[in-house]
């Protein structure tokens, strides 16, 4: 490159530089009030509306948007938006939540519960309830002093969308999948007055199953037969009084994925090899007269091994929650003293079976009906003292659970007054 052009180049990079500062020295400011900023997240963590940046505990929200990016159907899909959230799925088909890697726990109540408007409920009963949902938070580590019941690893409230009192809309989505799969999700906002608004939404879904039964016709495992719908009405009187009622209906009716046999340890030699599926294979199942488990174990291997869906499976594991409640949230401001009342009834039926064995044969089966007659109330007297500094809060709970349980088992060729436990009354 000659001197000529070196010096050329030079000049027109000075000029541009230039140019551009010039430019950018022309531009006026930006205002501070355009510079994008943080939306303000309103969580209730300490059972009062409040932004979560003023709340000293630990806690993860998803709002509606998020909730719907996340194609969030289910309870258990919400772990995948929140930190150090585990959800799982027990033995009698409820949700198991887990903060931060918290133990379960034993006895009735787990370490994390679960709370819907406000209300703790079995995790059952949100299976398929993640519809017009305004936000879920997690809230980790202990709570209780706040809550109706004592939670030492956490809590998860589910919120749902209040009446709007603006303008009437609604929205209706669908979502289809394979094996016939509809999902529908639909809601409709009435605002009847300046005072009164009333809310409809509600969701269903059918699905045929994923494996048919060959012993009993008409049986298939992963089928979904899910509705729910809640009708909400809002009435502001005034501005110091809020009236929010719930009316609620929520059914799910399916048969989860079957557990089929995969394998079966033989070398059954003699009647002192220690092997309990020697019973039920041969010539041990010809004395004690058991089923023959080893055929009924190659045929379904041989279904598997085809890729058939198809299965020899005759015992429905299935899932049947139903739950009508009503729920009536009350809140009066007197000025330096606020009143805030909830009261629940709800008529629960909760029904789980499992068949453990995979096959027709009456080794391993257990089912678990519970019909379950809640109350619950809530009532809480709360202020400012000091100008504000000093915010209090009192309150008194009372819940009462009246549960008819039937749970048979079978186990073995074991009589039967060893395993199979009679109808329970239970009064908590």
């Amino acid at each position: 490159m000659s001197k000529f052009t070196t010096a050329l180049f030079a000049a027109s990079a000075t000029i541009a530089l230039q140019t551009g500062l010039a430019a950018v020295a022309q531009e006026e400011p930006i205002p501070k009030e355009s510079v994008n900023r943080l939306d303000t997240v309103l969580v209730q963590a300490r059972r009062v509306e409040e932004s979560q940046q003023d709340v000293p505990v630990a806690v993860s929200t998803v709002d509606t948007a998020r909730l719907e990016e996340g194609a969030v159907t289910s309870v258990q899909d919400i772990e995948k938006l929140v930190p150090s959230l585990r959800v799982t799925i027990g033995a009698t088909a409820q949700f198991d939540f887990s903060v931060r890697g918290s133990f379960n726990g034993f006895g009735i109540d787990p370490s994390v519960l679960s709370y819907l408007d406000e209300v703790p409920t079995t995790s059952k009963q949100l299976k398929y309830n993640i519809y017009d949902v305004s936000s879920v938070e997690v809230l980790k580590g202990p709570q209780g002093t706040l809550f109706g019941k004592n939670s030492t690893g956490g809590a998860v409230l589910f919120n749902s969308k209040k009446p709007d009192m603006s303008e009437i809309g609604g929205a209706l989505k669908a979502q289809f999948s394979n094996y016939d799969g509809r999902l529908y999700d639909g809601v409709i906002n009435i605002p009847v007055s300046d005072k009164l608004a009333i809310r409809l939404a509600g969701k269903t879904e059918r699905r045929d199953g994923i494996l048919k039964s060959v012993t009993a016709p008409g049986l298939e495992y992963g089928n979904r037969k899910n509705d729910a719908a809640k009708l909400s009405v809002l009435w502001l009187p005034n501005e110091d009084i809020e009236n929010h009622t719930i009316l609620g209906y929520y059914r799910v009716d399916e048969n989860r994925t079957y557990q089929r046999s995969e394998t079966l340890v033989s070398g059954c030699t003699g009647p002192t090899t220690p092997v309990l599926s020697c019973l039920y294979q041969p010539p041990f199942n010809a004395i004690l007269g058991t089923d023959n488990l080893l055929a009924w174990h190659l045929q379904e291997r041989a279904y598997r091994d085809a890729g058939i869906d198809r299965t020899v499976g005759n015992y429905p594991n299935a899932d049947i929650i139903e739950n009508n409640y009503i729920q009536n949230n009350f809140t009066i401001d007197f000025g330096n003293v606020g009143l805030k009342n909830i009261l629940y009834y709800a008529d629960k039926y909760e029904k789980a079976q499992k068949d453990w064995d995979g096959t027709p044969a009456s080794v391993f089966h257990a089912f678990q009906g519970d019909d379950v007659e809640s109350i619950y109330t809530e009532t809480q007297l709360f202020g400012d003292l000091l100008d504000e500094r000093l915010g209090w809060r009192v309150g008194f709970v009372y819940g009462n659970d009246k549960t008819h349980s039937d749970g048979p088992r079978t186990l073995f060729p074991m009589p039967v007054s060893l395993i199979t436990p009679r109808r329970t009354i239970t009064d908590y």
